[in-house]
């Protein structure tokens, strides 16, 4: 489904708590990057349907799309 920017490429219940729905989004499909570093590339993004994906990032309820990841902001991650 096509999203403005974007394309919704998988919407379904969380795999890590199976009652949380979450999305999966692509942007940058087809757009000329000005970055070269990275240049031209899809950017791919798991979030949370019903949730501010930033506020679940603050409060913990980012768990449902990154499990125990070390790299979570509430582990003091990257």
């Amino acid at each position: 489904m096509r999203l403005g920017k974007g394309y919704e490429l998988w919407r379904g219940p969380s795999r890590l708590d199976e009652k949380t729905e979450i999305v999966c989004i692509a942007t940058c499909v087809g757009n000329m990057s000005q970055n070269p570093k990275t240049g031209d590339m899809m950017q791919v993004f798991y979030m949370p349907v019903d949730q501010n994906p930033w506020e679940a990032v603050k409060t913990g309820l980012d768990l449902s799309v990154c499990g125990n990841c070390q790299h979570r902001k509430l582990k003091d991650g990257t």
